[in-house]
């Protein structure tokens, strides 16, 4: 009877092994599965997001260097002449540096000429203006180059087209300079 009893008592457990393992492990199995292919999904998307977060983050990235580039256009060529502030502050410039005499001779504006626009241009650069000024002053050499110096500074873009500095003969070691300055501004169109 104990035999029988031992065989009854391991055949009960083998069945409740067989049925354990039918009922909740190869069940259990196939939800691993699943479950692991779930994660895979999850983390391959999260991967692509991240990729995608990377490039919106370069995106912002070039487009904050693009505006703080250009933040100051509007004042590289204004919409107007605005001709008394850049005399105003090429005027500085000049006593700042410690040159006398200086005339400013302001020549008539004119828009500027297609072919003289870098290639590759917009369309819409066709209808800037162009400002020469004469200016004329006097000073030593140290003076004459610490002001155009500072010109390379000035808010408005401009150019010196041409420099004349000749030695004074009444005075040793002074010059008198004549330039021409070139200036740009939109045109103001009134609608």
């Amino acid at each position: 009877m104990r035999n029988l009893t031992q065989i009854l008592a391991t055949t009960a457990v083998i069945a409740a092994a067989v049925f354990f393992y039918g009922v909740v492990v190869v069940p259990g199995r196939g939800r691993i599965q699943t479950a692991r292919a779930e994660v895979w999904q999850i983390q391959h998307d999260m991967s692509a997001t991240g990729v995608q977060i990377s490039a919106a983050e370069r995106i912002v990235a070039e487009l904050t260097s693009l505006r703080d580039a250009t933040r100051d256009f509007p004042y590289r060529i204004p919409d107007d002449h605005q001709m008394g502030e850049f005399l105003r502050d090429l005027g500085l410039i000049l006593e700042r540096a410690g040159m006398q005499n200086y005339i400013f001779q302001p020549r008539p504006a004119h828009t500027i000429e297609p072919a003289r626009l870098p290639r590759g241009a917009p369309p819409q650069a066709v209808g800037i203006q162009v400002q020469p000024v004469l200016v004329q002053c006097e000073g030593r050499f140290g003076p004459l180059f610490a002001a155009l110096r500072d010109m390379e500074s000035l808010h408005r873009l401009s150019r010196i087209e041409r420099l004349d500095a000749k030695a004074d003969p009444e005075r040793p070691g002074w010059l008198k300079v004549e330039m021409l300055i070139t200036t740009f501004f939109w045109p103001v169109t009134k609608s």
